[in-house]
């Protein structure tokens, strides 16, 4: 069943392929995005990988080995992703 890790403290220059060749160390990576700036279309700093999870460990142990490691001499945070929240409608 697919899991979505959220990435974050990413290098500026950091692309949606280098982020899935290095998950792709760890895990089986679907695909992965990094988020943009609306106007500027500039790294916002975070992203998010969509990974295979075969076994029921294997996002915690994906988290686990990750979190902390570097690329482009940043450390990054990862943690499993969460839902939007729902926003309650206007009254």
């Amino acid at each position: 069943m697919p899991k979505e890790l959220y990435v974050y403290n990413l290098p500026y220059d950091t692309d949606a392929e280098e982020l899935s060749a290095f998950f792709a160390q760890h895990a089986t990576v679907i695909e992965s995005c990094i988020i943009r700036d609306k106007e500027t279309k500039e790294s916002r700093g975070y992203g998010f990988v969509k990974i295979e999870e075969e076994a029921p460990a294997d996002l915690l142990r994906v988290i686990q080995v990750t979190n902390g490691l570097s690329i482009g001499g940043r450390e990054l945070k990862v943690s499993e992703a969460r839902g939007k929240p729902q926003r309650r409608p206007a009254r």
